[in-house]
């Protein structure tokens, strides 16, 4: 029941009194808006030791792919980052975008290869990490180079976008 209780409010917005109101109606359960709470800070405490599990084995992949992304929690602008490997995923919900939650998640010394966007604070907040850009952001970037600028200031995005689709095709003509 905690779960559910959770998941109505933290995976689908529903206030504590319908959260109460359901209960009731459906499992003749008496549940306060503390109550709920409090279930949920038991489920995290439950939790806490395969999240940190998690993290540590994400942090011994070679390759980590983080990214971040708004996200609205009771109408203020909050972050949703994410961090995965080819087996793990880790997601965390902070109130500011600092790359300081990369380092949260994978540890300061992380030893791996991180392949993120291009934003500035990834280089700015972990310097001396390897990093990765992200070749779809590259592109977007180039696209949108080439869409705003005339005449020979398009040859560098025009020759980046050309290098990238032959990489592509390279690709798929090398897994046949």
């Amino acid at each position: 029941v905690r779960g559910f209780m959770v998941d109505l409010k933290h995976g689908l917005g529903v206030p504590y009194d319908k959260i109460e109101a359901v209960l009731k109606t459906h499992f003749d359960l008496k549940v306060s808006s503390g109550g709920i709470v409090q279930a949920a800070y038991r489920l995290t405490d439950l939790a806490r030791p395969t999240f940190e599990a998690v993290k540590k084995e994400l942090a011994r992949s070679p390759l980590v792919h983080v990214d971040e992304t708004g996200w609205n929690v009771q109408s203020e602008n909050w972050w949703l980052w994410v961090a995965c490997s080819e087996q793990f995923t880790v997601y965390r919900i902070t109130d500011h975008r600092s790359a300081q939650v990369i380092k949260e998640i994978l540890g300061q010394n992380f030893g791996g290869r991180l392949d993120r966007d291009g934003w500035a604070s990834y280089d700015k907040q972990l310097e001396g990490w390897t990093m990765l850009r992200c070749l779809r952001h590259l592109k977007h970037n180039a696209e949108d180079l080439l869409s705003e600028q005339q005449g020979a200031d398009q040859e560098t995005p025009g020759l980046f976008l050309n290098w990238f689709k032959a990489v592509l095709e390279f690709k798929k003509e090398a897994a046949q």
